[in-house]
């Protein structure tokens, strides 16, 4: 028990790291020093001045794991240890494998193959079918989908999984009690239901700009194979991509428009031939040996009226749930719209018609829009960076991404190219 807590103590000091546990381990185990106060072993590493000085010097490890595993439990947390039930197998391709990793959610081993499908944060709207139609079929086939928790991509590939397979994990770059609004939305309405969240930082660790990269190596060696779906040339599923290659981990990528800045990133992998190209979810299935599913044909998103007749289409549910609602929409419009879902393999949006006239700028027609929407429209007098709305809204990038995702399905916004948005 000292020993756990003695790493839990360890990987609670930013920067400390797998490789320097080693390094401790070597000379003086964690069993033996659990209890000294830190000044007394200290020494023994040659440790950064700035890092020496982030271990409380009368404290011993032992209570500096005893906080962190108080606040784990108050924020539910599952503590997983190397090598022990839960954490994943395959991060031990890893040369700084994580010695714990603390946990939401369904965490049993899974024997099926595992996909990473990673993504841009911003994908254009006619692309979502596709992401998620690739992500269910690879579900249907036995397959536990993998990414990460962020917007765009990587939420639309978990919630199309978790409809098919009620299963699906996600690594986040963060402790589990400062997850985005978005992120922690995403759990308590699709992940929760089935699915697993990971993170190697404890209770307490806000993300930045490092964390997010050394995120993405967890993605990409937990699974079996990773797919990149789309990416632009600044893009974080580049670095998964680039870790999937030293992982030795077979990447894919699907093709895009050559002028589209979204699938530059892809392309670029295709062109260095990184990657495999990949037309259809069912070549990604057959390279990995799982049976395929019945025969479906490529989705298409219609952005027109449905035909007369023709059936209503509900989003795909979640494992127990009668309906769910529409993953790229703001809570405040379930119910409003019903976009992308399955019938006899072809996508259609609800509510399209309304959707290619510009609506009228009066109170019963911004009525339909949440409070936040209303409050960006207004900031929207003229064509604006996405950094620049991020300055006069007040908004965090994640939830400004979603308001934009509904102005844009609503007609009243149009992304334009180098993240320019202007009202239509």
């Amino acid at each position: 028990m000292s020993e756990r807590l003695a790493l839990l103590g360890l990987w609670s000091v930013r920067g400390f790291g797998a490789v320097r546990l080693r390094k401790l381990q070597a000379v003086a185990p964690l069993g033996e020093i659990a209890k000294l106060p830190c000044k007394k072993w200290l020494n023994t590493l040659a440790l950064p001045s700035g890092l020496a000085l982030s271990f409380p010097q009368h404290l011993s490890l032992q209570d500096m794991g005893e906080r962190v595993q108080e606040e784990a439990q108050r924020s539910h947390m599952q503590l997983l240890f190397r090598g022990e039930e839960g954490f994943p197998a395959g991060l031990e391709v890893l040369g700084d494998v994580p010695p714990v990793l603390f946990a939401w959610g369904d965490t049993s081993a899974v024997a099926t193959p595992k996909i990473a499908m990673v993504g841009t944060r911003y994908p254009e709207a006619s692309f979502l079918p596709t992401a998620s139609w690739f992500a269910a079929r690879i579900a249907q086939a036995g397959a536990l989908v993998v990414s990460g928790a962020a917007d765009g991509v990587d939420q639309i590939c978990l919630r199309a999984a978790m409809g098919v397979a009620g299963k699906a994990w996600a690594f986040v770059g963060c402790g589990l009690d400062c997850l985005a609004f978005s992120q922690r939305e995403f759990w308590e309405k699709c992940m929760c239901k089935g699915g697993a969240y990971f993170t190697e930082y404890p209770p307490g660790v806000q993300s930045d700009k490092s964390t997010f990269p050394r995120r993405n190596r967890l993605i990409s060696a937990s699974a079996d194979a990773v797919v990149v779906l789309r990416a632009p040339l600044k893009s974080g599923s580049l670095i998964t991509a680039r870790y999937a290659l030293e992982q030795w981990r077979p990447l894919w990528v699907l093709p895009g428009e050559i002028n589209n800045p979204q699938t530059e990133g892809c392309l670029q992998l295709l062109k260095k031939k990184e990657a495999h190209l990949a037309q259809n979810p069912d070549e990604i299935i057959s390279s990995l040996s799982l049976p395929l599913p019945p025969a479906q044909k490529l989705p298409h998103f219609s952005l027109f009226p449905r035909a007369q007749g023709e059936a209503h289409v509900s989003p795909l549910p979640l494992k127990g749930e009668e309906s769910a609602a529409p993953f790229f929409l703001s809570p405040e419009r379930e119910g409003k719209m019903e976009c992308v879902a399955f019938e006899n393999t072809s996508f259609v949006c609800e509510g399209a018609e309304k959707q290619r006239e510009k609506p009228a700028e009066n109170e019963e027609a911004l009525e339909i829009l949440s409070e936040e929407a209303r409050h960006v429209l207004e900031q929207l007098k003229t064509e604006c960076l996405f950094e620049e709305l991020l300055a006069t809204t007040g908004m965090d990038s994640a939830g400004l991404l979603g308001v934009l995702c509904e102005l844009e399905l609503s007609g009243r916004v149009v992304q334009k190219p180098g993240k320019r948005y202007a009202r239509l």
